[in-house]
């Protein structure tokens, strides 16, 4: 059965609208830095380059597997992890968000509304330290304004990272590039052990002292 995400994968317009964006970020960043090369606008160069010369990102993943079994979906999937981490962070996305959750809680549901907050924010930034350096200061500054307790909130964060773990399978792409396995073939329990666990993670946050 071909899925949404099969067509995409296999789309030629998509992946051909996916490099002119990194291109465009790329002359906007020679056109106004010069002739600066830096780690990552080398990796952009050359990974906006393998997206189109290859013409589809079914044919440049398979082509990253065939080069380097094992590490593909590291070296493929970090860049973009990154890219994300960077718009979410920078554009004040996520000042809005946790300003949001601020606005509805009480001092009682402070930690469980930081705990939903972080984990939709794990969805986009699922790097544990990626996400504590977008999200972090901003919990800290809400429990700040909550008169809430520091070490709760980190660890509702932490929570709320952990939590969506299960449906992100960030955490598991070096074991499926061992086992050759792809996420759907793991997702489906992951989910389902992530729905019975909220009540673990809720529970405490709602009614146990720090």
């Amino acid at each position: 059965m071909v899925t949404v995400g099969d067509r995409m994968n296999n789309s030629k317009i998509i992946a051909l609208l996916l490099a002119a964006l990194g291109f465009t970020y790329i002359y906007y960043h020679f056109s106004t830095k010069g002739f600066s090369l830096d780690l990552n606008i080398v990796n952009a160069i050359f990974f906006f380059a393998g997206i189109a010369l290859h013409g589809t990102m079914a044919d440049y993943v398979q082509a990253v597997k065939d080069a380097t079994p094992g590490v593909s979906g590291v070296i493929f999937q970090f860049p973009l992890y990154a890219g994300i981490m960077g718009m979410v962070r920078y554009s004040g996305l996520v000042d809005v968000f946790s300003a949001a959750i601020v606005s509805i809680s009480t001092l009682n549901t402070f930690y469980l509304w930081t705990f939903i907050s972080s984990s939709i924010v794990n969805l986009f930034v699922p790097s544990g330290g990626g996400q504590w350096a977008v999200q972090g200061p901003i919990a800290m500054k809400s429990a700040e304004m909550m008169g809430a307790s520091y070490i709760k909130s980190a660890l509702a964060v932490a929570y709320g990272n952990t939590w969506t773990n299960m449906l992100q399978p960030f955490w598991a792409i070096a074991l499926l590039g061992i086992t050759g396995l792809k996420a759907r073939d793991v997702i489906g329990y992951a989910t389902a052990v992530m729905i019975l666990s909220f009540v673990v993670f809720a529970i405490p946050l709602l009614f146990l002292p720090v």
